[in-house]
């Protein structure tokens, strides 16, 4: 068995591979559909997004490569329709989260430095321009709100740029790319999400092990975890207002804070490594059959 992580390149260089050793190759779809939707433009990867726009040729050249490997492995429910949706038998996908350690990832009694907290690369996709705009809203009403920025990336200084011209630099932390990230997120209360586009975000499941409520964009799997007014709340369309009602619920309301963390670890560490462990056992049991066959 061979498996390539993400369709470009790795997972193309796979389906080769696999047919010129004659092995079971495995897709690990992370970054789900958006890695075929167009061609591929709107990822991050630095030969297709060179395409600028939607190309629908080749869309279907990545599909029928998808079509090629023996399995594939998504991050949830709506990307295993997508692929079923274009010829991919249902029987060859499995849906499979990432495995997050939950040794790193788990409630404190830290004290709270800041109300939202976001983790990720800072580029267009992830959309940071909403978030600061969702503080800018929100800082009427809330004139100490405080936001941390966690990562780095190619817009970085743009954000920051953007964050002084809204008069929100005092309550925005741009603190780069961090190593122990669980301890970020035990300093705040609410994680939020403002992304064009997702699979199944790791940050996010991490900030709900962490015991976080998550606000975040109705886009690809991230319904498979967050339950709209028990666990955090999902946004329809990048709603600024929405964002910003859904979020001052929360800070306003500590009983409904408390709650809504509670339940969001209970739902999310069913992705604690040791449990997404025991799930890849049963896809490789279930694989050795069908190669057996």
């Amino acid at each position: 068995m061979i498996v390539g992580f993400h369709l470009l390149l790795n997972g193309l260089l796979v389906v080769l591979l696999g047919k010129k050793y004659d092995c079971h190759s495995v897709y690990l779809c992370g970054g789900g559909p958006l890695e075929v939707l167009g061609g591929g433009y709107l990822t991050e990867n630095k030969i297709f997004k060179q395409l600028g726009r939607h190309d629908a040729v080749v869309e279907r050249a990545l599909i029928n490569a998808v079509s090629h490997f023996g399995s594939v492995v998504v991050r949830g429910t709506d990307a295993k329709h997508f692929f079923e949706e274009r010829g991919v038998k249902s029987d060859d996908i499995y849906i499979m989260s990432g495995g997050i350690d939950g040794a790193s990832y788990y409630p404190g009694e830290e004290e709270k430095r800041a109300d939202l907290i976001f983790v990720g690369r800072i580029s267009n996709i992830k959309r940071v321009d909403i978030l600061l705009q969702i503080v800018a809203k929100l800082k009427p009403e809330h004139p100490a709100i405080k936001a941390l920025i966690v990562g780095d990336g190619p817009d970085r200084e743009e954000m920051e740029q953007m964050a002084a011209s809204l008069g929100i630099s005092e309550n925005i932390d741009f603190v780069g790319w961090q190593t122990e990230v669980g301890d970020w997120y035990r300093q705040a209360r609410v994680f939020i999400l403002t992304s064009d586009s997702e699979g199944l975000s790791q940050s996010m499941i991490q900030a709900m092990m962490t015991g976080l409520p998550a606000v975040v964009s109705d886009v690809g799997d991230l319904s498979e975890l967050v339950e709209n007014d028990r666990n955090g709340f999902l946004i329809q369309n990048q709603d600024i207002e929405a964002y910003a009602a859904a979020i001052s619920g929360l800070l306003d309301d500590p009983d409904k804070l408390a709650t809504f963390g509670t339940a969001a670890k209970v739902v999310a560490d069913q992705c604690e490594v040791g449990e997404v462990a025991k799930k890849w056992n049963r896809v490789f049991a279930d694989l050795d059959k069908k190669l057996q066959g």
